[in-house]
């Protein structure tokens, strides 16, 4: 998601959880930080990186989303805490610290719990963080240290990804037909991708099958490091062809389940930008997401 926003991420959690009387817990580390939602020592964790292109911060809508997720979850009686990622901003913060800050944040969790308790998160440009942590264990990123898991065969517990996309604009039909349909527009993406860009580090291609998954070599999907995959997206999103192929690659590769998710009449990250709009009538992409939470096993 790209839409003006006025707090960082940490604020934002920390206010949200203020409104709902619960005390925030923020573990800080080098230029950035996680916000807890529940025990830092919960059996299982949900690693989520929030959407914003990389240059903007969660917004309200994103915490208060995962809030409800977790107080639900919380009802089931499962030991789960939800770990929101404040990754630092460009250009403040050049690309691809970023992904750095994604691998530091799960070798730390790994310290406490294997991978199988770990579950990746994440919308828009933080779903792209997410395919892009499980390509970097095979594929490795330039500039960015591996990601080691414990065992040859270890594995993250699964990944649910809505509406993965970066400020790319591409020659998919969904990128042009749904212009006017989706609120993302080609020049709120490439404001974005120019912002990126311009501050990334030395040496770094732009774009690159990290940060635009879709131009990832086909057999890249192989030998994924994780169980489960989702991955939804809006029939009315500008990224929704780009998400589809993703999806069939993985389809194709990947040896567990992989559900992929086109809802008819969503936009770019609908989950939360309905929740912005205040609308109260739950579309497929939304009632997906919550059912996860409501089925959710630590």
């Amino acid at each position: 998601m790209a839409v003006a926003a006025s707090r960082d991420t940490e604020e934002t959690y920390k206010k949200v959880l203020a409104e709902n009387e619960l005390p925030a817990d923020v573990e800080e580390f080098d230029g950035y930080s996680v916000g807890w939602m529940g025990s830092r020592t919960a059996r299982a964790i949900i690693l989520y990186m929030h959407g914003g292109g990389l240059v903007d911060p969660a917004f309200d809508a994103h915490i208060r989303f995962l809030l409800n997720g977790w107080k639900v979850m919380k009802a089931n009686s499962q030991d789960v805490s939800i770990a929101v990622l404040a990754y630092g901003l460009a250009p403040k913060t050049p690309y691809p610290v970023q992904n750095r800050q994604v691998v530091a944040t799960i070798h730390h969790l790994l310290k406490s719990r294997p991978a199988e308790d770990i579950v990746l998160s994440g919308d828009s440009i933080g779903g792209m963080l997410t395919l892009s942590t499980l390509l970097h264990h095979q594929h490795p990123m330039p500039t960015v240290p591996a990601l080691i898991l414990p065992t040859p065969t270890s594995r993250f517990r699964e990944i649910f990804v809505v509406s993965p996309g970066s400020g790319f604009i591409t020659d998919t039909k969904s990128m042009q037909e749904n212009l006017g349909k989706d609120f993302v527009t080609h020049d709120n993406m490439t404001k974005g991708r120019e912002t990126l860009e311009a501050g990334k580090e030395p040496g770094i291609d732009f774009p690159n099958p990290w940060i635009l998954s879709v131009s990832a070599e086909e057999t890249w999907w192989k030998d994924l490091p994780v169980g489960k995959v989702t991955i939804t997206t809006g029939g009315d999103e500008l990224w929704r062809d780009e998400n589809l192929t993703v999806g069939e690659r993985i389809k194709k590769y990947h040896d567990r389940e992989v559900r992929v998710h086109c809802g008819e009449e969503e936009v770019h990250c609908g989950p939360f930008f309905d929740m912005m709009m205040g609308v109260t009538e739950d579309k497929a992409g939304t009632k997906l997401f919550k059912q996860w939470f409501r089925d959710f096993k630590a």
